[in-house]
C-alpha cells in the first residue's frame, strides 16, 4: 500500500472585534492510496474555531491544530479505504 498526500488547503476567515479575535479554519486534505496498482482517492476536512482576546492568541500556529491536520488525514484515508471494494 502506498500513501500520498496529494493536497493540503488551509482556507481561514477571521473578525477582529477591539482586543477581541474570531476565527475559523477549515483543513482539507486530498489524499491518494494504491493499493495493487489501483487508485483510491480519498478527501477529508475538519474545523477549526478560536475564539481569544489579542493577548491569548499570540501565535498563529497554534499546537492543536496539529490536531486538526491529523483529524483531515484521518478522514480523507477513510474516505478513500471506504471506496476499496
Amino acid at each position: 500500500i502506498t500513501v500520498e498526500i496529494v493536497s493540503i488547503e488551509a482556507p481561514s476567515i477571521g473578525i477582529n472585534i477591539g482586543p477581541f479575535m474570531i476565527k475559523k479554519k477549515i483543513t482539507i486534505v486530498k489524499t491518494k492510496m494504491i493499493i495493487d496498482s489501483v487508485v483510491y482517492e480519498g478527501e477529508g476536512e475538519a474545523k477549526l474555531s478560536v475564539k481569544a482576546g489579542f493577548a491569548e492568541l499570540k501565535d498563529e500556529n497554534l499546537p492543536f491544530e496539529k490536531s486538526v491536520f491529523a483529524s483531515a488525514v484521518k478522514k480523507s484515508l477513510e474516505n478513500a479505504i471506504s471506496k476499496v471494494e
